[in-house]
């Protein structure tokens, strides 16, 4: 479920969901061309919230997308997850230099 805030800033209506921000965020593209990215969490491996263009969103618009997405398997862009398995790579790389030291 999405939360019942919106945090927005200039550009973007966020609206988030119930998943942990604790951890490495990243910001991915789901929908380019409607103005939709997300912040993605690659330690829990999980979206944590959603960003809408205000040019082309008004909040209510993106909390309805992001309800009925929720109920979906939502499905993230190749190059996104390419981009995600490489950032998740160096974390792990990080995380395991910084245990051995």
């Amino acid at each position: 479920m999405p939360r019942d805030e919106a945090n927005n800033t200039e550009k973007y209506i966020h609206v988030g969901t119930d998943k942990s921000e604790t951890g490495e965020i990243r910001t991915i593209n789901i929908e380019r061309n409607s103005g939709i990215k997300a912040l993605y969490n690659i330690t829990t491996k999980e979206i944590v919230s959603f960003l809408f263009c205000k040019e082309k969103w008004d909040e209510g618009r993106a909390k309805e997308w992001v309800k009925k997405k929720l109920s979906e398997e939502i499905e993230i862009p190749l190059s996104e997850v390419e981009y995600l398995a490489k950032e998740l790579i160096r974390h792990n790389k990080y995380e395991l230099e910084k245990s051995i030291k």
